[in-house]
């Protein structure tokens, strides 16, 4: 009986060892680049100049993934919220005054449509955005607020390519407040197609969609146009359409004009905007009187 009863623990115990480091295998290696090479013929079907962030080689093309994994459109849990929508930011020394003024530029656009606030880190707040210009890593952010997380938050834009556009600058820092890719949504086999023969296996995982039980849409109508779209040649091997809509194949998908009413209002619901005032004295009831099913581009 005792023998029995020490066999079965050593199980145990080596379970527990087992899930360890298949655990810590799991998570260094997200912490890594998903993809840490492409293969020759992808190099320029990934992106082109207008999607810089395709290239970064990160789980869903600019998504840098901490210890602890997240949903897959607008993350549910307020834990992931940034607390009383206020964002603290420091740039890295390395940025010039222009490309500064670029980033917070956007900034402000958001700030102007939302109820959330950027704020210069002064050094005494806790956790906080470092928005970095890293060569050769693109453009990246992590997915919302993570108390737990050791150190700043990281945002990446490679100079020039991310700065170039202000739907790239835009779509990054919404990552950061929280939203994910809009071809993720539990809902998007009902709107887009997506041509697995086109894509690199490699790449199929970045094409998964979520779980209702894990995200939200906040009830926004799915938006083609979002500025956190895929264009349709997304991590193409061969050139070709890899996501194209329902009904109109060739519509183009995405833009980087910025962030459309759609993309605002998830913001705007995420983190309890009604009733409440921007810093430009904008009753922000009014936005949700906005067409949310225009499909349009940034205004």
């Amino acid at each position: 009986m005792t023998s029995l009863w020490m066999t079965s623990v050593v199980e145990e115990v080596l379970l527990i060892l087992l899930c360890y480091v298949s655990f810590t295998f799991s998570v260094t290696t997200e912490l890594k680049y998903r993809h840490p090479s492409s293969p020759p013929h992808m190099t320029q079907a990934l992106g082109n100049n207008k999607y810089p962030e395709l290239n970064s080689r990160l789980f869903q093309g600019d998504i840098f993934v901490p210890p602890i994994d997240e949903g897959r459109n607008a993350i549910r849990q307020d834990t992931y919220l940034w607390p009383n929508g206020i964002v603290p930011y420091t740039f890295d020394s390395s940025y010039t005054q222009e490309e500064a003024t670029r980033v917070e530029s956007a900034m402000r656009r958001i700030e102007s449509k939302t109820c959330v606030h950027f704020v210069p880190y002064n050094g005494q707040q806790r956790d906080y955005i470092k928005i970095n210009k890293e060569p050769g890593k693109g453009c990246f952010a992590m997915i919302g607020y993570r108390r737990n997380y050791q150190g700043p938050h990281p945002v990446n834009y490679q100079s020039p390519a991310c700065l170039e556009y202000r739907g790239t600058v835009e779509h990054e820092l919404l990552h950061v407040l929280g939203l994910l890719h809009e071809q993720a949504r539990p809902d998007r086999d009902n709107h887009v197609d997506i041509l697995w023969n086109n894509i690199d296996q490699a790449y199929w995982s970045d094409f998964n969609k979520a779980s209702p039980y894990e995200v939200t849409t906040f009830n926004i109508p799915y938006n083609h146009k979002s500025v956190m779209h895929y264009p349709r040649f997304a991590f193409s091997k061969n050139g070709q359409d890899t996501i194209v809509h329902k009904t109109k194949p060739k519509m183009e998908l995405g833009q980087r004009n910025g962030a459309t009413n759609g993309d605002l209002e998830k913001i705007r619901r995420m983190y309890r905007c009604n009733k409440v005032t921007n810093k430009n004295g904008d009753d922000l009831d009014s936005f949700n009187e906005i067409d949310l099913d225009d499909d349009r581009s940034g205004e």
